[in-house]
């Protein structure tokens, strides 16, 4: 051992070398046997050569020079101690006993092969090997153990999963999956389908999922509106929704491609609102390809496509319009969308509508324009268009409060026998009618009379059976001549339910021909009228089913027909979950419109929610949600040739100016201009330049001033006091953008023609050279965004004043009616 033998020349014979806390400071060895500057980490042949005050010459002990062979075997004896001693070899570590004569023995054997060695280091050797083989198999058997151990947490799981896949809904067991998976991460992970699901429930209330996030772990507000601003479904028609319809049209077999085009409009509350990331004001009159106009819309129109042998159904395109679309812009739409939907290789074979005069205007210049007298054509095909039954069916029950019709041979209806038989049928002890209720007979209120639901049960088959057993009975009073009114609502009831079945059931001994024989005798003053559109809408729908029914069967195979599958139902049920996102919304704004379609397709929630509705289920799935192709580039939304910068009233638009004299100090508009000012300073961030604040602040308190004064917390000038020359340009700004905004708020691009005018304003008092162009673009900036978002707050708040004063009126109007 050299360490022993270096130092056992200056020590005392009797000095015990093996006692356990035995050491060498770093004073004794010499820099090269240190691999750091530190000193505290030796070399592997590192021998201790210095001793201070002593013979140098005979302590110096050479250290041993480093093998030449590369795999080599060496101990080595970190402390001095022969009670329990660690070797450390290059294979490993092996903790083993030996006695005094070992460490005699040195530390270090230079040898090649095992042969070589002696017994003890053999049996050394072999218990290292041996010791290391068995850690090797140990750590496999440990790898084993916890593969296994995950399979069977995994194996557990995806029976816990596969059983409540079972009971619960796809969405439920995912939202549950993505719980198990979130509660060990620190930043939780949310895929597409759990994002949907959260923005579902938040549109059900903010209140709800605040509640709901104290619980379970979901996407914060932020993520779930970055999330829908990503849904890509704009005004119009959506370039990759129809590619993506494409794509799954082609897996489709031929007759599941046969559909109707159905079309409604929902109102909405007139509402503006500035979408900054499109740089467009959201609620002008919007068509699409046809352009944007300077009109507040109040009204969407919304186009959904319908399977009608496998019931599947995808809104495709909607609309702004004030009140109803105009006839013309409609035909384009019409044409527009089915020539779209056949080129993703749907067949078109009927359009739905109701009848609204500017439907019936539309369809009546279309069929004019083509051969066929019940149809129309678009790229060859031809195109059945029909009325919904259930508005018919609505159409049919409103002219008997006015009229008494008048079916064949002199038979007449009378709405009246159906009040009689309500009210004696309130006095019996158990009633027939009890879905009946008094306000279901005000026709005068419109929320009744626009109910499909309450005219499918006036006209029913249980009001035809009650009617027909008190005439039967004298003592109840009801004239003998009801049983003709009977007559009359059992056919109706017939009739729908043959036009708007969902089963396949014989067909009942309906006369189709009684409905030309209507006639209409007013109540008030004996006119008879022989047309109304709900008898033309009767007649040109029956014939046109019957031709759609043999299209269907001769050229696509169909060997039954759904009727049900040819109403608007599917887009009432849409409405209706539109209106429920947000709470009870039943007109609302454009931009809640918007998120709430995105809401709804995403997941596929467009069918009714509600009980009682006025719809009922229409059963039908969707075709695709919008999930799977999330684009961060906007789409280019279609724009007009009139909503371009080349439009010649937006060359000759003339800028306001303000001048100086033209300012009054006593104005109060004057101060609040002011204290703007000093708010769009803050924003902009101000250099240290000492130019730039000379031209736009003032240490000078002006008359301009005595609001920011006011506004102060202390007597501290913590607000910025602006120049009178920055207010004057301000001003200017503020003029030239509600001038602007008032002929051309509906432009595309909004933002970016706007500052193409206001760069024209005189900015010439800013002396600065250096910060001129940056300081007028912050400015411009700035003051920009904000007045267009106060023009849109100033427009609600007219509109909500105008829909308040309305709303009091015809509350007002219901109160002297029921009154009277």
């Amino acid at each position: 051992m050299l360490w022993i033998e270096s130092v056992r020349r200056i020590c005392k014979p009797d000095f015990n070398f093996t006692k356990k806390n035995s050491y060498f400071c770093a004073d004794h060895f010499e820099l090269k046997c240190f691999m750091n500057n530190e000193k505290n980490i030796l070399t592997k042949f590192a021998v201790p050569t210095i001793f201070p005050g002593s013979d140098s010459s005979s302590l110096l002990v050479n250290p041993v020079d480093k093998p030449p062979f590369k795999k080599q075997k060496y101990y080595a004896f970190s402390k001095l101690s022969s009670e329990n001693i660690t070797a450390s070899t290059s294979v490993g570590i092996i903790d083993t006993k030996l006695d005094e004569t070992d460490l005699n023995n040195g530390y270090y054997l230079n040898v090649k092969r095992v042969s070589q060695l002696s017994d003890k280091s053999k049996k050394l050797y072999y218990l290292d090997r041996k010791q290391k083989n068995q850690i090797v198999k140990l750590k496999t058997k440990l790898l084993k153990c916890r593969n296994n151990l995950a399979k069977v947490h995994n194996t557990t799981y995806s029976k816990l999963f596969s059983n409540l896949s079972q009971r619960l809904d796809p969405i439920g067991v995912k939202f549950i999956e993505s719980q198990v998976k979130n509660c060990k991460r620190r930043r939780p992970t949310y895929n597409s389908q759990n994002k949907a699901l959260a923005l579902a429930i938040y549109k059900r209330g903010a209140r709800c999922y605040r509640f709901l996030q104290k619980f379970f772990i979901l996407p914060s507000k932020s993520s779930i509106r970055k999330y829908l601003g990503q849904i890509p479904l704009e005004v119009g028609i959506n370039k990759k929704l129809f590619s993506k319809l494409s794509e799954r049209v082609k897996k489709m077999c031929p007759r599941d491609r046969v559909c109707c085009l159905a079309f409604d409009e929902i109102a909405l509350s007139p509402n503006l609102n500035y979408d900054i990331s499109k740089d467009h004001v959201i609620g002008y009159v919007d068509l699409g390809s046809l352009g944007r106009q300077n009109e507040v819309g109040n009204h969407a129109l919304v186009f959904l496509v319908q399977g009608i042998s496998k019931h599947w159904k995808q809104p495709i395109a909607y609309y702004f319009t004030q009140d109803v679309v105009k006839t013309q812009d409609l035909k384009v739409l019409l044409v527009e969308i089915i020539s779209a939907l056949q080129s993703c290789g749907l067949k078109v074979v009927c359009t739905v509508c109701d009848q609204g005069s500017t439907n019936r205007s539309a369809i009546r210049q279309l069929v004019s324009d083509s051969p066929n007298k019940d149809s129309f054509i678009v790229n060859s095909q031809e195109i059945v268009p029909i009325f919904d039954v259930p508005h018919l069916l609505k159409n049919t029950r409103n002219p008997l409060y006015k009229y008494n019709i008048k079916f064949s041979q002199n038979k007449t209806a009378k709405f009246n026998h159906i009040v009689q038989c309500y009210e004696i049928d309130k006095s019996k002890r158990f009633q027939g009618l009890r879905k009946l209720q008094d306000h279901y007979f005000q026709l005068n209120r419109s929320n009744v009379k626009m109910k499909v639901k309450i005219a499918a049960q006036t006209l029913s088959a249980s009001v035809a059976h009650e009617i027909e057993s008190m005439v039967s009975n004298p003592s109840t009073g009801i004239p003998a001549e009801a049983i003709l009114t009977a007559e009359f609502v059992n056919d109706i009831n017939d009739l729908f339910d043959s036009l708007n079945s969902r089963i396949i059931q014989l067909n009942k001994n309906i006369c189709w021909k009684k409905i030309k024989s209507w006639q209409f005798e007013s109540i008030e003053n004996n006119k008879i009228k022989n047309v109304l559109p709900v008898k033309s809408g009767w007649i040109s729908t029956i014939e046109r089913i019957q031709k759609i029914w043999k299209e269907c069967s001769e050229k696509h195979g169909f060997t039954y027909l759904r009727t049900r599958y040819l109403n608007q139902d599917p887009v009432e049920n849409l409405f209706s979950s539109v209106r429920q996102c947000g709470g009870c919304n039943d007109n609302p704004t454009p931009s809640q419109f918007i998120s709430a379609l995105k809401t709804c397709i995403v997941n596929n929630l467009v069918s009714n929610q509600n009980r009682g509705s006025n719809c009922e289920e229409d059963e039908a799935t969707l075709l695709e949600n919008l999930q799977n192709f999330f684009e961060n580039e906007p789409d280019n939304h279609p724009n007009s040739n009139n909503n371009t910068i080349d439009n010649i009233e937006f060359q000759n638009f003339v800028i306001p100016v303000v001048l100086d004299s033209d300012i009054s100090d006593e104005k109060f508009d004057t101060q609040a201009a002011a204290y703007v000012c000093g708010f769009l300073v803050k924003k902009i961030k101000l250099s240290e330049c000492i130019n730039c604040k000379n031209c736009l602040l003032t240490e000078n308190l002006e008359p301009q001033h005595i609001l920011t004064m006011f506004k102060e917390f202390d007597d501290s000038r913590r607000l910025n006091y602006v120049t009178r020359n920055l207010v004057i340009y301000i001003i200017n700004i503020h003029d030239t953008v509600i001038k602007f905004l008032n002929s051309f708020g509906h432009f595309p691009s909004l933002r970016t023609n706007l500052l193409l005018i206001l760069n024209k304003i005189d900015f010439s008092w800013f002396s600065c050279s250096e910060h001129f162009d940056q300081i007028k673009n912050q400015l411009l900036d700035t003051s920009s965004l904000l007045l267009i978002r106060k023009y849109c707050d100033d427009k609600n708040r007219n509109f909500k004043s105008h829909a308040g004063r309305k709303a009091t009126q015809k509350k007002m109007k219901i109160l002297c009616q029921s009154k009277l």
